[in-house]
């Protein structure tokens, strides 16, 4: 347990162009920001993940209704 810190959990589904299940990829990270900051870090987190597999042409879907 983290006392004084805040923990945004995050999961990447990675599908292919036709909607099939190809990867799932989970993480968590310490933060002490705003939820729309914590977001925003979350993204990021999730688009280096992506990189790191040589993936292009993403689309990113979050359930954050500030994004």
């Amino acid at each position: 347990m983290l006392m004084g810190h805040f923990c945004s959990q995050w999961v990447v589904v990675v599908q292919n162009d036709a909607g099939d299940f190809m990867q799932c990829i989970s993480g968590f990270m310490e933060s002490t920001l705003d939820p729309f900051l914590s977001e925003i870090l979350v993204v990021t987190e999730a688009l280096s993940c992506l990189m790191s597999l040589h993936l292009d042409n993403v689309v990113i879907e979050t359930d954050s209704q500030g994004l």
